[in-house]
């Protein structure tokens, strides 16, 4: 289920729980003239889906927690977590970022275990027929600072550092809700620094446009001063670009 919310006088908030609930997306429509193009591409997903109901399962070691799900509508479980993915067109990938805490002491060497995830879905291919899958996590440990850089993989970074500016946006967004400008743009102040000094460790297309893109939302908050009006627009439509970046 995909929800749209067409204008200024819906709660954006109610609107993406039930998208993300939904295995759906959600969609600011300021004008009714875009409408048709948004359901065309949701109806185009729909004639292309080959899985749903996709629900992904982490079983996590112990000394392993789950903190954090980026993107998803998801619940912790004694276990781990069950994250609500949706439905999968063909040839689209999603990306889940899932921030891991690890807690094996200084003293642990070699490949350890993190845990198990578990996928489920109805494949559309074949009539919904139930489908599943396993895989096991691991990581290697080091004591060598150079060795864990030389292992760093920078498209997760990158990624990680793009939900989380997309958080800070949407924090920006509801600062103005209340009316606190300033704390709005201390936030996306922040953001842009913090981006900005990533940028120079993993040099990033998408760190550069995600960096126009707070940029771009600090200075359209003297805009969002002038009427209450402009105020709603400005929340939505930052919220909105938030909830598609953590996609």
């Amino acid at each position: 289920m995909s929800t749209l919310g067409v204008g200024l006088d819906y709660n954006e908030e109610l609107m993406t729980r039930l998208a993300d609930q939904g295995g759906g997306r959600y969609h600011f429509i300021q004008g009714t003239d875009a409408i048709s193009r948004v359901l065309s591409d949701e109806f185009a997903g729909l004639v292309a889906t080959v899985a749903s109901g996709i629900e992904v399962t982490m079983q996590m070691a112990p000394g392993v927690q789950v903190r954090q799900v980026y993107g998803y509508s998801w619940q912790e479980t004694p276990q781990g977590a069950s994250i609500l993915v949706g439905s999968l067109a063909a040839q689209q990938v999603r990306e889940i970022v899932v921030k891991l805490q690890v807690n094996f002491g200084t003293s642990a060497t070699g490949q350890l275990a993190l845990g198990t995830i578990d996928l489920k879905a109805k494949d559309q291919t074949q009539q919904g027929r139930p489908v599943d899958g396993k895989l096991a996590l691991s990581a290697p440990t080091s004591a060598d600072a150079e060795e864990v850089r030389r292992s760093e993989r920078t498209e997760v970074t990158v990624r990680v550092a793009e939900v989380e500016s997309a958080a800070q946006m949407q924090a920006a967004a509801v600062a103005v809700d209340s009316g606190d400008y300033d704390k709005a743009r201390k936030v996306l102040k922040d953001s842009v620094v913090a981006l900005e000094q990533q940028q120079k460790m993993t040099p990033s297309p998408k760190l550069s446009k995600q960096i126009e893109e707070l940029k771009e939302a600090e200075s359209g908050l003297d805009m969002a001063r002038q009427s209450a009006e402009q105020a709603k627009i400005y929340g939505k439509q930052s919220k909105a670009k938030a909830y598609k970046l953590g996609k």
